[in-house]
């Protein structure tokens, strides 16, 4: 057979399910020079393959030949052209101790090797100074040289043990120290929506929001994708910058191609103060060659809070997006940073004053002014502040708001009411209901007991209740019951953000007098507040 059988290598791209591996194509043909020893008989053949380590590149080569592999078979002549039947497994020539983590696969043509399963070469580690590497193969049949080195193409490897990063990406952020308790409702105060999913940003798409503790350092996990998935491990710095706040990340391994998991502390802690962060993280990965963009994860919002925020317990229970940005904004506001004075500021600020009559231009559904509805509680005062609402109710929504941003200390409700007899101050906890239901039969008369705020008149006039010459029935003064740092204060909810430290003195400071009222005109309701007219019986005290 004219033209002697000879072996080509083409290069193939690594697959990115092949890592640590390059790729490359083994086909026969019968064009070299000399006669074949091929023939149409099957006949034995072994491939033998060799590596050079080229250290000068020119002028002159400086080369060392390393043997790798043999593979049996046997070669013949089918239909004027040469195949080649593998008939057993790779011999490889490279002592285990000097093996690199690289490999060779060796994808075989069908025509050339039919039913052929691809090649793996192990491959050794270059020595000191190795520019390029060389690839040949020596085709023998019957032990005889069929095709040598000079009659077969070199397959030139360039830089395989040296195959950079040419983009890192970033494909998704966790924030580990994210609290993780919000649910993704910032459409309004109901206690609706989804917790939001742990991972916060992916790639393409801008991040959930998070509430984080203020004045730490920030923990986050990201994936990054470093390509080509083959690229060799090198030293790698990655780095990100927030635009919103001084914030950077940093992280100094080493790093090849692929996916990571990496986890990252910021190198600064966020801002000391309640406030609403918004913006991005630029992101670079720089190697001994190169400074790369690594995308930037965008779309972050975070709330910076006291602590984790905490659901309390009620119609006002739940954790979602807007209470949370709702409270901060107020907060923020305000501009107080210790706990008492934050409370205290709500209470003046905010809700300066209560009132116990209903607004009638509001969606009943709210119950103004007790707000006692399954439709957000005490939180839908906040969309009208105008309003007012009852001091409990006020109460409710300052004690919801601190535990939105976790803030430190225990805040209860109490009620401050007095014993109807006597007029003696006492403390009730927030199931108490104060004066409601202590009405007393006199002479066969029923009297109901109330607190009032401003001087009520003699005893014995008549007026309607509501109306403008009526007295402000009271049955207690709710008060948040507020404990921080070994100080404990009681703020009335209402009364312009005044605090005490006792039940006598915010009875003192809230009311003028305890009035017993006589039924005169059919008032009969639990509360004893349906209008109708009625006699001021007497005056028991007033403080």
């Amino acid at each position: 057979m004219p033209g002697s059988v000879r072996v080509i290598l083409e290069p193939l791209p690594s697959g990115d399910t092949l890592r640590n591996v390059s790729t490359a194509r083994m086909r026969l043909f019968n064009n070299g020079p000399g006669v074949s020893l091929a023939t149409e008989s099957p006949q034995p053949a072994e491939l033998s393959f060799s590596l050079a380590s080229i250290t000068r590149v020119r002028p002159p080569g400086e080369r060392t030949a390393q043997p790798l592999a043999t593979v049996s078979g046997q070669l013949s002549v089918v239909n004027g052209r040469p195949r080649f039947e593998v008939a057993g497994d790779v011999v490889s020539l490279v002592p285990p101790d000097q093996a690199a983590d690289r490999q060779l696969q060796l994808e075989l043509d069908s025509e050339s090797f039919p039913a052929g399963q691809p090649l793996l070469l192990a491959l050794p580690q270059p020595a000191e100074g190795v520019k390029t590497l060389e690839m040949s193969v020596d085709l023998k049949v019957g032990g005889a040289l069929e095709g040598g080195a000079v009659a077969n193409d070199l397959f030139d490897f360039g830089d395989i043990f040296g195959v950079s990063i040419i983009e890192p990406k970033i494909v998704s952020l966790i924030f580990r120290s994210d609290h993780g308790v919000m649910k993704d409702n910032n459409t309004d105060l109901l206690n609706t929506g989804s917790p939001i999913p742990g991972i916060e940003w992916k790639f393409g798409q801008p991040s959930k929001p998070i509430s984080h503790t203020k004045n730490r350092k920030v923990d986050i996990e990201i994936d990054l994708e470093v390509h080509p998935f083959n690229a060799d491990e090198t030293d790698c710095t990655l780095e990100g910058k927030a635009d919103f706040a001084p914030l950077d990340f940093k992280l100094v391994q080493k790093l090849k191609g692929g996916k990571h998991t990496l986890s990252l502390t910021s190198t600064q802690a966020l801002p000391d103060r309640i406030d609403k962060l918004q913006g991005k993280i630029k992101w670079t990965l720089t190697t001994p060659k190169k400074t790369f963009s690594a995308g930037d994860t965008f779309g972050h919002t975070i709330y910076l809070t006291f602590g984790t925020p905490v659901s309390i317990a009620g119609r006002e229970a739940g954790i979602t997006e807007r209470r949370v940005a709702t409270s901060v904004e107020f907060i923020k506001k305000n501009g107080a940073t210790a706990p008492h004075k934050v409370v205290e500021a709500l209470m003046k600020n905010d809700f300066p004053a209560y009132t116990v009559d209903v607004d009638a231009t509001l969606d009943p559904t709210l119950k103004h002014p007790k707000y006692f509805n399954d439709v957000g509680g005490a939180w839908r005062i906040l969309e009208n502040l105008a309003a007012a609402a009852e001091c409990q109710a006020i109460v409710r929504v300052v004690k919801a708001m601190i535990a939105q941003v976790g803030m430190d200390g225990t805040a209860v409700m109490v009620l401050a009411t007095v014993k109807p007899d006597t007029g003696d101050p006492i403390e009730q906890p927030e199931s108490g209901t104060g004066l409601a239901g202590k009405e007393t039969v006199v002479s066969g008369k029923t009297l109901f007991p109330f607190l009032v705020p401003e001087e009520p008149g003699k005893v014995g006039r008549t007026f309607v209740i509501g109306a403008r010459d009526s007295p402000v029935l009271n049955f207690f003064e709710a008060c948040l019951k507020f404990t921080e740092g070994g100080l404990t204060k009681l703020y009335p909810g209402g009364t312009e953000g005044e605090s005490k430290d006792t039940i006598p003195e915010v009875i003192e400071f809230s009311f003028t007098a305890l009035i017993l009222v006589s039924d005169a005109g059919g008032f009969t309701t639990a509360d004893g507040k349906t209008a109708g007219i009625a006699r001021l019986e007497r005056v028991i005290r007033r403080y």
